[in-house]
């Protein structure tokens, strides 16, 4: 392969970096900078998400491959990454609760991006963009880092009725156009 064809994909790679770095900053940072920090590593990682299709398809390399690695990315950096960040802050604190809500997220927007592989529709999306919901539990952490610090009891309820609302929309089938 040409490293033209392999640019986006350099593109795709980085944003799986960064939600793996994500990922592991919050399991192994102690403190709510580390949860921030992680917090701004997945919105980072959507802006790498924004470009890599958008710079395929003006090269002319759009693959399969591509699509592929790009669904794989967005699970790593938008399912698994902001629920560790949305855990790590304040879903361990209700047992099982907490690990449903987590485990549904991504189990939503696994679901999700593998719907999304199988169609064949080029001008919008079937479902809440597994990015969005990512980057708004990213958002939602940040805001809670910065203004609560770790658990308060209320924000706990907003943040669970906030994740299922996000599961249950990746999963429905209205339509979004893409931008």
């Amino acid at each position: 392969m040409k490293i033209r064809e392999n640019i986006p994909n350099m593109l795709t790679l980085t944003n799986m970096a960064l939600g793996i770095n994500a990922i592991l900053i919050s399991i192994n940072g102690d403190s709510i900078n580390s949860l921030m920090i992680a917090s701004l590593l997945i919105i980072l990682a959507a802006i790498f998400d924004r470009y890599d299709g958008k710079l395929a398809r003006f090269l002319n390399v759009e693959s399969e491959l591509g699509k592929q690695l790009d669904s794989l990315s967005d699970l790593i950096s938008f399912g698994v990454a902001p629920i560790i960040v949305t855990w790590k802050l304040n879903l361990f604190n209700i047992g099982l609760i907490g690990y449903m809500v987590a485990i549904v997220f991504v189990l939503c927007g696994a679901f999700r991006l593998a719907r999304y592989n199988i169609l064949d529709i080029k001008d919008k999306c079937i479902g809440l963009p597994i990015t969005i919901a990512g980057v708004i539990l990213a958002l939602n952490s940040l805001f809670q880092c910065a203004v609560f610090e770790m658990c308060n009891e209320m924000y706990l309820l907003f943040t669970v009725i906030l994740s299922l609302l996000l599961s249950i929309l990746m999963v429905m089938k209205f339509e979004i156009r893409k931008v």
